[in-house]
């Protein structure tokens, strides 16, 4: 792309291994794997290595898994498998294939920067992404998001070099991987509609392929067609209900305040001013590519500002269109114009990165602290369960996200729902209702709706609930077996629990 000496050459793959090192120490300091999810993902990939792609998911008895169970990230978790193969330990097999994803996106994000800017400018752009607080978070979770980026990144690649055949085959994997998959015909339409107002042309074999690939992918998966009601579940119901207070969802269907957006995710916001500036000043005329990867990026930041999951993949794709976006910059000017300004400006936006990243460090240091607390705990959970719980009891958890951890490191009994409490909430709304005031402490007698709508004896709690004040208190009916400062595992008492049961039965 540009005469570039040796030294210079060696700037890329320096901060590639700059950012690739920064992402592997974080993830081994901890001594266990980040976020709720990602024991659930290495569990899966047990248990395909146990029983091959077909096999009845027992472990969520009050879920649409129950009987109607689909892998809807299949290729994410054959990914693991190897890990599995290569140790048994179950942590460090999840988090080597953390790294391996890892270094798939970053593989495929530095491919596309070149395909615009210079190494040194490609270096500059990879760098900024250590300074993303969200952005690094995701990284280090074993979660599909981050092989839903490569494709993402890549079927955007695809669209603009109108490589329908490949894109094709792209939009035929996803929906075995993400349930996100919809969005490359999203990316599609954007696509084809810049390139007939900028070219006066468009090209409708980008369109057929992605439409039908994407129709051929959901019909090709291994668990349809109950693929198609998990695809109802989590794009439709999902989206709906974090609008209403009908269950009970994770942070990521919320949004940060802007103050707390600035500190995280700075050089997105920094970046964005750049590109305003250019624009306006040095009035840079922005190419095809640039358009479309601008129109994808402002898709999914118009998205972020409703829900925090989006942030991921927003700063992936904003990354791209930023860089596309400086490619056109430069191409107006030769360097020998621009480079004195260009180093000086550089300079000063770095320091004030590095100035703001200052307070930003601290909050990932404390989510990195609280990631690390949680799952240290439920692993300490899992492991007492495994002693303490009969094997083929239904064990209750008052939250919805505490089950990943303990179908991973106890198989051996079943819970009541994983993943997303819409998968309870959708077969079982009666039920789920219940579970609800039964957390909340709502119920005067907890142990006979565990008993008599659950029929589960056993339980886990978490402190600072409804529940767990009526257990401390409620020594008749409740048996606390073990606990730690974060929760506990407890026991209906079962004579009281049969006492109850009869005097039921007489009229």
């Amino acid at each position: 792309m540009d005469n570039q000496n040796r030294p210079a050459g060696l700037t890329l793959p320096l901060a590639f291994a700059a950012v690739f090192g920064y992402y592997v120490f974080l993830q081994f300091i901890s001594p266990t794997l980040y976020e709720v999810d990602s024991h659930y993902h290495v569990a899966v990939a047990q248990f395909i290595k146990t029983w091959g792609l077909h096999y009845h998911f027992l472990w969520a008895r009050f879920s649409t898994f129950t009987k109607f169970y689909a892998d809807k990230e299949l290729l994410f978790h054959l990914g693991i498998l190897p890990f599995l193969l290569v140790t048994k330990n179950i942590v460090l097999a999840g988090k080597l294939a953390v790294l391996f994803y890892d270094l798939l996106f970053l593989g495929v994000f530095v491919f596309i920067l070149r395909r615009y800017v210079s190494r040194f400018a490609a270096a500059c752009v990879l760098l900024l992404l250590v300074f993303c607080n969200f952005f690094s978070m995701s990284m280090l979770f074993l979660r599909p998001a981050t092989l839903a980026n490569v494709f993402t990144l890549a079927a955007i690649y695809l669209l603009i070099k109108k490589r329908w055949l490949w894109l094709g085959i792209l939009s035929l994997l996803y929906p075995m991987a993400h349930l996100s998959f919809f969005t490359v015909i999203i990316f599609a339409l954007i696509c084809e509609s810049i390139r007939w107002a900028f070219e006066k042309q468009a090209c409708a074999r980008n369109i057929y392929a992605a439409v039908l690939g994407t129709a051929l992918g959901l019909v090709l998966h291994p668990d349809f067609p109950n693929n198609l009601l998990v695809i109802y579940l989590n794009d439709f119901l999902v989206p709906l209900y974090s609008l209403t207070s009908k269950i009970s969802l994770g942070g990521e269907f919320s949004s940060y305040s802007l103050r707390h957006l600035l500190i995280i995710n700075f050089p997105v916001f920094l970046s964005l001013g750049v590109v305003f500036w250019t624009g306006l000043v040095a009035r840079v005329k922005a190419s095809f590519p640039t358009l479309v990867w601008g129109a994808c990026a402002f898709f999914y930041l118009l998205l972020a500002c409703v829900g925090n999951r989006y942030w991921y993949p927003a700063t992936a794709v904003f990354f791209v269109f930023f860089t596309a976006w400086l490619g056109d910059w430069r191409g107006e000017r030769s360097w020998n114009q621009v480079s004195v300004k260009l180093v000086r400006h550089g300079t000063l936006a770095f320091l004030i990165v590095v100035a703001v990243s200052l307070p930003a460090s601290e909050i990932l240091r404390r989510d990195l602290k609280y990631q690390i607390d949680r799952n240290v705990h439920h692993e300490d959970i899992a492991r007492w369960m495994v002693k303490l719980v009969p094997a083929g009891e239904t064990i209750y958890h008052s939250h919805w996200d505490d089950s990943p951890v303990f179908i991973c490191l106890n198989p051996k009994n079943s819970y009541f729902v994983v993943l997303d409490p819409i998968y309870m909430y959708y077969p079982f709304p009666d039920q789920y209702k219940i579970y609800q005031d039964i957390r909340e402490g709502r119920l005067s007698r907890p142990d006979l709706a565990l008993t008599r709508v659950f029929n589960t004896r056993y339980g886990y709690v978490r402190v600072n609930t409804g529940l767990s004040s009526q257990i401390l208190k409620d020594r008749e009916h409740f048996k606390i077996l073990y606990a730690n400062r974060w929760g506990l595992i407890f026991r209906v008492i079962e004579p009281v629990a049969e006492v109850v049961k009869e005097n039921l039965k007489k009229p």
